[in-house]
């Protein structure tokens, strides 16, 4: 056969011109590599050699210690009873060595003391095939002819051999040809090794390697045990099956005859999972690599794939999987030949028995191939095994069908109702449930159930082993009341079956039913299942019993989910005490201690970091993680758990660089490692990355993970496996995060349909994914899309559950969320109060859960129609409810006790909200003690309602606190200190200092540049809030340039007329307009409009969004016309939204000042009684605020009309309303006690105006800038001018 393509031979050779040594791939031929290995064996080759295994240490002539297990080689002498080392001179006696039998001689051996040899005899050859060449021409092939063997050099030297000779049986062994690397120069390390040499062979490696082994006919890899295979702990190995595979060549794998058949009959004897494991720690980094340069080459190469060494990994393994099924198939047919049939039929493909299931995957021609009719019940315990084995890898078709065959045969030699039926059938169910076909699982667990009771009754750890899967399957699909009746019935059956011979306590299943209550929020049942069998438990077993540990750390556990973490801590010190007890009175449970301390103090760690103890909760978490790694090294399923939880902590306290550092380094070392885990596999490290980089606001980089994981999941899973539909629902998810809307979109659709294609068009496995599109459409504004997607995901949910079950509750939830976001608030409500109807109908406690988030929106959505009065009473039932559910004194109560602080507050009851805070403040002490980061959090809510009501002076105090216990709890450049110091800052641009506030920013957006990506959206407010500030102040043109830097660096993101944009717009356009530059504006914002009429239509809320900055530059402007038409334009569009759309009544106000600039008094009055009419008519406790400002609305236009004791009377009645609600020194309330005096100025009472407005000015001394009275000291003067004071307005002035 003929080179194939100068230039194809060029790339394999590793060379660009004809002056480098070309690399030998010409083929030696079975016939000849098996006379080679005959002669090793009867000592015609090397017969002056003989091997030794050194059973000892031993010194050689060098001084340098040969350790035990090495091979040396010694020469027979003349004198027969003396032998001397060759050639490393190392002295040994016969009784420190063992001698090495010809026939285990290793690939490595034969190189040695054959192949090098056979070199030296012939001067100037380079490798063996040149000896070959020279001696017998005919047994070598063309170059690239034949098969590229890929072994490990520790194999035994003859296995190779036969494995090599089995494969090619059927053909002729004098023209089949294979090479081996042993057979070429220098890629055995006996050639030059200089560093032009040494340059060459890295190249070849990482380049040339490749390519030459795509250019053979197959690739073979030689497998010594399956149980064990040497190949996947040599680096070399792996790089070449990953070239192999990467070139999709046809890759078998081979080994001695007998070998599969003989893995298979060892599956019952052996640990199938450690199988699976060995398999599974294949590890290209830390494999072995005999040549420090080639594992250098290799590294760099491997670092260069996409994805890196993780890749190379997966994609290896998956091929590995591959061919182990094949492999195993084919010893499972030899087995079932010999043991498993009455009747042997010759000449039948294998795809016979396996193509009555329909499963193409097992189409693998054998030598023995079998009929399903003929295959007796001696075959399907090993049928069985095998899919264990399979659904092991992770392959479930293959597995499933094995399976089905087993189960043919168990029905047919034993009956539909002996307990081989059932057991297979479980045995396909759990693979049902791996792959989410619930409904499929169900039916098959059921009818084993039914076998089981009926005709086994006595198998009760079987039976409830099925209950607990049925219930799994129940929950997994939502149906929670279903999988905990399934759970009380398995108790009660195990109960039933207690003796006392034979004592049972069902624990096992009362943690399942406590997880299930915990996902419900149900922690008070839970805990009532738990102390039930602890008690049990106890008087069964004792307390020194190691269930009873489990227990309490179970129950610890749950009293932190239900927030009471002082409880949780006490029960974690019970389950310590009663841990080292254990210890003390060496019981059976002294195993067990340990471990159970060790989650012990786990949890009193995480219960510490709840209490606010961050520091001390994490150093104990770090003491587990160190004693753990001791004991059981660095990637045990434990350590990782525990890095995973101290990552997750340090996340949660914002400690972001630091999380990430230690989750690398974890992610590292697991890679590193010969080791893996199914209890906390690579890919939960992963996920806590990306969701920290998240966090962090580094989409790109999250983003870039995303894909490398998809690539490889794709690469060693295929494209319909449920881990990769999730690696593109994951990516997806970024993009949404980052604005990337139509590419989240084809993700998620993407994601659909390949979950349509694996699990049905009508699986409730679609839910969430359809959920997910229909966000993206509401991020878009395509808000029907959204809607018409949320009904679909409804029928199907309907189909699948019940009505009335909580999941359809939660889409309804979902369309209300997206009917808000349009702006159709009472069509919202409206979903809500149905989904609220519907599930106190179903009265369920499986529920509550839900019925806590619908009360929550339902507040929410009053809050944003201004019903407070509405928001109060739903927000009070919510309290309610959740007392109920959780105890009173629980610390998950004071979110919404806070909410009713606020909502208090906006309504002016500000009396009342400091005495709901107080309630919290005492509640959050008990729960989590005087230290807690919590009561600062209180501090500061109590500090935004005292800005509310104008105690700028007390929120400051407060904030300056909280902000230097935060600086010593958490560090100085803390994100919570950023929070703070932003807080501050707006206080003081309040109070007119402007410069303190300014350095107050710099200092928090510092902060935030360490911590997070700079296009993160917290470090955008912050600049929107340095701008401000500039703005107020006085600096347009500096707030205008560092709005343009925020909206160019959105823009560039983004896009020019990315929805996210609509507020940067908005800003710089309004900035402009201060600064009279309202052309440059309104060009900006007419094109926005135009950009979102295009691609929403007009009747949508964002182009009344747009509309209103319109109308308000065109007011600046003096256009009072045009700004009147972009009002009534915004009205059309809320009214055909929503006739109590919350935004109507601002609208209207604002379109009553443009009428009233115009002259048309009458209008803008009709406008602000239409308001006042509406509010009425809706009967809502509105916001103190927003009653004001009506009144000062017609205050002003009365008094454009010359009506000034009417416009003094509505500012009166402002003012009192304020003054009632408000301090003396609020803004709101001077600036109303400025409009009352100008309306005395304007009726001549000029003594009580100027009165008026010396106590504003004194007012604005003493807790503001000098600036901020400037316009009391402006007013000041004209009154005086106007009582020909001219002397004391130029002194005043």
């Amino acid at each position: 056969m003929a080179l194939r393509g100068e230039s194809g031979a060029k790339a394999a050779l590793g060379r660009d011109d004809g002056k480098s040594e070309a690399r030998d791939f010409c083929g030696l031929s079975v016939a000849a590599l098996q006379r080679l290995a005959q002669g090793v064996v009867d000592g015609s080759l090397a017969p002056d050699i003989e091997l030794y295994v050194l059973n000892e240490a031993v010194m050689s002539s060098g001084n340098t210690i040969i350790n035990a297990g090495r091979t040396v080689a010694v020469r027979q002498d003349d004198a027969p009873a003396s032998k001397k080392s060759n050639p490393s001179a190392v002295n040994f006696s016969t009784s420190q060595a063992s001698l090495k039998p010809r026939h285990q001689w290793t690939i490595r051996d034969v190189h040695e003391h054959v192949l090098r040899a056979d070199i030296r005899r012939h001067l100037g050859a380079r490798s063996y095939l040149d000896v070959v060449r020279r001696e017998h021409a005919r047994l070598l092939g063309n170059p690239f002819e034949g098969a590229y063997v890929i072994q490990a050099h520790h194999s035994i030297f003859g296995h190779l051999v036969a494995a090599i000779a089995a494969h090619f049986e059927h053909q002729n062994a004098e023209q089949s040809f294979v090479w081996l690397d042993v057979f070429a120069a220098d890629d055995c390390g006996f050639a030059d090794q200089s560093a032009t040499l040494a340059e060459k062979r890295a190249d070849f490696l990482a380049q040339g390697l490749f390519a030459s082994i795509e250019q053979f006919d197959s690739c073979l890899f030689y497998v010594d045990h399956w149980t064990a295979p040497t190949i996947i702990t040599r680096m070399r190995c792996i790089w070449e099956l990953y070239g192999a595979i990467k070139s999709c060549k046809n890759i078998e794998a081979i080994s001695i005859p007998g070998e599969d058949e003989q893995f298979v009959r060892s599956l019952p004897d052996t640990n199938i999972y450690e199988t699976c494991q060995y398999l599974s720690r294949l590890d290209i980094e830390s494999a072995s690599c005999s040549a420090e340069q080639d594992r250098i080459a290799i590294i760099a190469a491997a670092q260069r794939v996409p994805g890196g060494i993780t890749t190379i990994n997966l994609a290896v393994m998956n091929g590995l999987r591959s061919c182990l099924v094949k492999r195993t198939t084919r010893g499972l047919a030899k087995v079932l030949a010999k043991e498993g049939t009455s009747l042997l039929v010759e000449d039948r493909a294998m795809e016979k028995i396996l193509g009555s299931t329909k499963r193409v995957h097992l189409q693998y021609h054998l030598t023995e191939d079998l009929q399903v009719s003929n295959l007796t019940f001696a075959a399907n315990d090993y049928l069985v095994r095998v899919a264990k084995l399979f659904s092991y890898h992770k392959q479930y078709s293959e597995a499933l069908g094995l399976l089905e065959i087993a189960l043919s045969i168990a029905t047919t030699c034993k009956g539909p109702h002996d307990s081989s039926v059932a057991d297979v059938k479980t045995s396909m169910a759990y693979i049902c449930i791996a792959e989410s076909r619930y409904e499929t699982a169900l039916e098959h667990l059921r009818s084993a159930l039914h076998i089981k009771r009926t005709y086994f009754f006595k198998d009760v750890d079987s039976i409830v082993e099925t209950h607990s899967a049925i219930a799994d399957a129940l929950h997994a699909q939502g149906e929670t009341d279903d999988a905990l009746a399934q759970l009380r019935e398995s108790i009660a059956f195990e109960t039933k079956h207690s003796y006392w011979w034979n004592k049972r306590v069902p624990t096992r299943t009362t943690f399942q039913v406590a997880r299930i209550l915990r996902s419900e929020s149900r922690h008070d049942e839970a805990l009532a299942q738990l102390q039930r069998v602890l008690e049990l438990e106890i008087a069964s077993f004792g307390s020194t019993s190691g269930c009873v540990g489990y227990i309490q750390n179970a129950m610890a556990l749950e009293l932190a989910c239900k927030g009471d973490h002082k409880g949780a801590l006490t029960k974690t010190l019970e389950c310590v005490t009663d841990i080292t007890k254990d210890r003390k009175t060496k019981t059976a449970a002294e195993e067990a201690a340990p471990y159970n301390s060790l989650r012990s103090m786990c949890n009193i760690a995480v219960n510490m970091i709840d209490l606010g103890h961050v520091d001390v909760g994490l150093a104990q978490l770090r003491k587990v993680q160190q004693e753990l790694q001791d004991r059981e090294g660095p990637t045990s399923p434990a350590v990782l758990h525990i890095t995973g939880l101290i990552a997750q902590h340090l996340g949660a306290v914002e400690h972001f660089n630091e999380a990430l550092q230690l989750l690398e380094e974890a992610h590292r070392k697991y890679q590193t490692s010969l080791a893996t885990s199914r209890e906390y596999p690579l890919e939960h490290i992963e996920d806590e990355i990306v969701r920290v980089l998240r966090r962090q606001g580094k989409f790109d980089a999250a983003l870039t993970r995303l894909r490398c994981t998809l690539q490889r999941t794709r690469a060693a899973l295929g494209t319909e496996h449920v881990e990769c539909i999730m690696a593109y629902e994951a990516t997806a998810s970024i993009l949404q995060a980052q604005g990337c809307f139509d590419e989240a979109l084809a993700h998620y659709q993407e994601a659909l349909k390949m979950r349509q294609a694996r699990f049905g068009e009508e699986s409730p496995e679609l839910l969430g994914t359809m959920r997910a599109i229909a966000f993206v459409f509401g991020d878009q504004g395509r808000f029907d899309q959204a809607l018409a997607q949320l009904c679909l995901a409804k029928q199907l949910q309907t189909k699948q559950t019940k009505e009335g079950n909580s999941r359809c509750a939660g889409t309804m939830l979902d369309v209300a969320s997206v009917l808000n976001s349009q702006g159709k608030s009472s069509a919202a409500l409206e979903q809500l109060l149905g989904a609220l109807e519907m599930l106190r109908t179903q009265e369920t406690a499986s529920s509550d859960g839900v019925v806590l988030s619908i009360l929550e929106s339902i507040s929410n959505t009053l809050e944003s129609q201004g019903d407070l009065q509405g928001t109060l009473a739903h927000l009070k039932e919510l309290h309610a409810l959740e007392r109920e559910m959780f105890g009173e004194d629980n610390i998950n109560l004071v979110r919404t006790m806070k909410r009713i602080a606020l909502v208090l507050a906006e309504q002016g009851m500000f009396v009342e909200a400091d005495s709901q805070l107080e309630k919290v403040r005492n509640l959050t002490e008990t729960a989590l003690g005087p230290a807690s980061p919590q009561l600062w959090e209180l501090a500061e809510d109590h500090a935004a309602i005292l800005t509310l009501q104008g105690k700028l002076g007390e929120a400051l105090t407060l904030l300056r606190g909280t902000k230097e216990k935060r600086k010593t709890h958490y560090g100085s450049r803390h994100l919570s200190v950023a929070r703070v110091t932003e807080a501050i800052a707006l206080i003081l641009c309040d109070q007119g200092w402007f410069d303190e506030a300014l350095a107050q920013l710099q200092e928090a957006l510092s902060i935030r540049k360490e911590e997070l990506s700079p296009s993160h959206t917290m470090v955008r407010e912050t600049e929107r809030m340095i701008a401000h500030v500039h703005e107020e102040s006085g600096k347009s043109e500096a707030a205008l340039e560092m709005q343009k830097n925020i909206l160019g660096s959105q823009q560039s993101l983004l896009g020019s007329n990315h929805p996210f944009l609509l507020d940067d717009v908005k800003e710089v356009s309004l900035t402009m307009m201060k600064l009279g530059r309202f052309e440059e504006s309104l060009t900006s914002l007419q094109e926005f409009l135009e950009a979102l009429i295009s691609d929403h239509g007009l009747n949508h809320p964002w182009v009344a969004n747009i509309s209103r900055t319109i109308a308000a530059v065109f007011h600046g402007q003096g256009e009072l016309d045009k700004s009147l038409e972009y009002y009534r334009q915004e009205h059309h569009i809320l009214k055909n939204l929503d006739p109590a759309h919350p935004l109507i009544a601002s609208n209207m106000r604002r379109t009553a000042m443009v009428l009233q600039e115009k002259g048309e008094d009458n209008g803008a009055l009709a406008q602000l009684d239409e308001i006042a009419k509406m509010q009425n008519e809706r009967r809502t406790a509105v916001s103190f605020l927003e009653a004001t400002e009506t009144l000062d609305a017609a205050a002003s236009v009365f008094r454009s009309q010359g009506r000034y004791e009417e416009a003094l009377s509505r500012c009166r009645e402002a003012l009192q309303v304020r003054q009632k609600c408000l301090t003396p020194t609020h803004l709101d309330v001077l600036y109303t006690q400025i409009a009352i005096s100008r309306l005395h100025s304007d009726l001549c009472q000029y003594e009580p105006a100027l009165a008026q407005l010396q106590e504003v000015c004194s007012i604005f001394r003493m807790n503001y800038a000098p600036l901020c009275a400037n316009c009391a000291m402006i007013d000041i003067c004209s009154i005086m001018l106007m009582q020909g004071r001219a002397e004391d307005a130029l002194m005043k002035s």
